[in-house]
């Protein structure tokens, strides 16, 4: 259960701070951020937003797992999937920004 509750949260953090990126284009946020490097601020915004929203579904969809096959062997396999598709997601959303640069 706990599992559960842990991906749940970090879900909603991802889907609600990735949809405030991405809806009300606030690029500052972006660790790196300097206006000077961006072309196109909004679409870094977009870009960014729409990785950290994925990222948050599947955080949900990893606890909606947690939740119904509970097992302490199944939870230490999704905390790994988890921390491999997040720094993926990561890496993912540097190599996309990349086109957003001078």
């Amino acid at each position: 259960m706990f599992s559960f509750v842990f991906f749940a949260l970090i879900g909603v953090f991802f889907l609600f701070l990735g949809f405030m990126i991405w809806k009300f284009k606030i690029a500052n946020v972006i660790a790196g951020y300097d206006e000077n490097t961006i072309k196109d601020p909004d679409g870094l915004a977009r870009w960014v937003g729409k990785c950290m929203m994925v990222t948050g579904v599947g955080a949900w969809v990893l606890g909606v797992i947690a939740y119904f096959y509970s097992s302490e062997k199944n939870e230490i396999v999704l905390y790994l999937i988890f921390m491999i598709s997040t720094l993926m997601s990561g890496i993912a959303t540097l190599a996309g920004s990349q086109k957003f640069y001078k």
